[in-house]
């Protein structure tokens, strides 16, 4: 189950949303099945090297992490915002092979997993805690 969160700036009024978690879409077996539709290459259409997933994928020989689904990720020099699904994949030996990793669409520098963003990107205001929305999904 995923939590999706809106927040608005207190001083620019724009809004954000932060969405975490994994649906029911987001099967350990679907995810790695490389005919499947909802497979692992569907969620990381703007992640780095995607062709070598692709192959992972297809060579059949790894591991799923069990820590994955949507994070928020930050831009640690323009602060922007994005949410994106992080995943790790592992071979039979334990051996980490892939990390999702996703970069800025803006300045093109790799994007962190943000921790707290207790500011607004845009403009440096706070966030109006009160106009928080929190909406569960699946």
């Amino acid at each position: 189950m995923g939590q999706s969160y809106s927040i608005r700036c207190s001083k620019c009024k724009r809004k954000y949303e932060f969405t975490e978690g994994v649906g029911m879409l987001c099967n350990p077996i679907m995810l790695m099945d490389i005919n499947n539709k909802h497979n692992l290459l569907s969620y990381y259409e703007n992640g780095i090297d995607k062709e070598r997933l692709k192959q992972i994928l297809i060579d059949k020989n790894y591991m799923l992490d069990k820590n994955y689904g949507y994070k928020t990720y930050q831009c640690p020099t323009c602060k922007n915002i994005y949410n994106n699904f992080y995943f790790k994949l592992y071979s039979i030996d334990d051996a980490e092979v892939f990390t999702s990793a996703y970069e800025c669409s803006k300045c093109k520098k790799p994007l962190q997993i943000a921790r707290n963003i207790n500011s607004c990107p845009n403009c440096g205001g706070e966030f109006d805690k009160e106009t928080m929305e929190i909406i569960m999904w699946d």
